[in-house]
């Protein structure tokens, strides 16, 4: 068993996609808030499953059933074990699994997983399976973020690969402020070279308030709160007062008031923010200013937002199934979500919304 948990950026899929293409017979699962379900997160693993080899299982099954849980997974794991050889499946996104009964399934399959076979799960949370158990039995590789951030050597050759040329004191001052998050120096790098090359005063004054972290943050936010203790208080409060505008765009009183107070908790602890406090400020009399009109405007959800960008491009929905790891009905979903959230009936529509509201830049 092995399990990658790290906040988002540091590279869990990627590290991955690298350890399966090593082996020989591997199933992926990129796991989504539909998959939330022990049926449907059985369907799918014994699909995986499938592909390597065919099994003796009956498919659609268990998604017609009720009471599915943890009885069932012993199915998938005689299939499993009545192979001609050991499998290996990676579990992605695995956070997305919330539902008591779908992580018992999967603590399950890695408590009866055949001889031979492996069990990767990546998640930026703790991984459903019992970790004490494991560890006792020597059955477990732990991969965090301490593994998974980069090295000050490191850290300077992506800044170079970027075509960013600084000095090493000032490959010391980003890898210090990112704390070695791949993203966040990847971000740094698009940042640097956009400013034309500022070189040391532009990489000590990196922050959340460049647009490139700023953009990354404020899609991230959304799903997962942890991942901006990884970065600086004036990074936290400037996605914060991102995601109140958008909110107050969209006519979202409850979401934008919910980031506020988050806002709050952070200028009342570190009140010396700059004009943070006063632009908060304003905002909050923006959002309790709102018409009633605009009360039935929903917010958008993370997955939407990720999908967003890739609505003003060229690609199909099947393209932006694969690009997002998502089925082509999923993104179908989404896309008509989003219609109906912005009160639009056509791609074309939804573009022009999303630059009217800011959501998105202009390509």
């Amino acid at each position: 068993m092995i399990a990658v948990v790290a906040p988002a950026g540091y590279g869990k899929s990627t590290l991955l996609a690298e350890w399966a293409a090593d082996q020989p017979r591997v199933g992926w699962v990129s796991i989504d808030k539909r998959d939330n379900d022990p049926a449907v997160l059985l369907t799918y693993l014994a699909v995986a499953v499938d592909r390597i080899e065919p099994i003796d299982v009956v498919f659609g099954r268990w998604r017609a059933s009720l009471g599915v849980g943890i009885a069932d997974v012993g199915e998938l794991v005689a299939a499993i074990g009545s192979m001609s050889g050991p499998v290996a499946l990676v579990l992605d996104q695995a956070e997305a699994i919330t539902n008591r009964s779908a992580r018992d399934v999967i603590a399950e399959l890695a408590i009866r997983l055949p001889a031979g076979c492996r069990l990767a799960i990546g998640s930026r949370h703790e991984a459903p399976v019992p970790t004490a158990r494991l560890r006792a039995q020597r059955a477990l590789v732990e991969i965090g973020a301490p593994e998974l951030g980069m090295n000050r050597v490191e850290a300077g050759e992506l800044l170079a690969w970027a075509g960013v040329a600084v000095p090493d004191d000032a490959v010391d001052d980003l890898h210090r402020q990112t704390e070695g998050w791949a993203a966040g120096l990847y971000l740094a790098a698009l940042a640097l070279n956009a400013g034309g090359g500022g070189g040391i005063p532009a990489a000590r004054d990196f922050s959340g308030d460049d647009r490139f972290m700023g953009d990354y943050l404020r899609s991230e936010f959304l799903s997962n709160a942890s991942l901006l203790t990884y970065a600086l208080p004036i990074m936290s409060a400037q996605t914060l007062l991102e995601l109140a505008r958008a909110y107050i765009a969209l006519g979202d009183r409850s979401g934008g008031r919910a980031v506020l107070r988050q806002l709050f908790d952070i200028l009342q602890h570190r009140p010396q923010l700059g004009t943070i406090a006063n632009q908060a400020g304003d905002l909050r009399s923006r959002l309790e200013s709102l018409g009633a009109e605009m009360l039935g405007v929903s917010s958008l959800t993370t997955a939407e937002l990720r999908l967003l960008p890739l609505l003003l491009t060229h690609l199909s929905q099947a393209d932006i199934g694969e690009r997002l790891f998502l089925s082509r009905n999923t993104v179908k979903s989404h896309t008509k979500s989003i219609y109906r959230k912005l009160g639009v009936t056509s791609r074309g529509e939804t573009i022009n919304k999303m630059l009217e509201l800011g959501v998105v830049s202009n390509p």
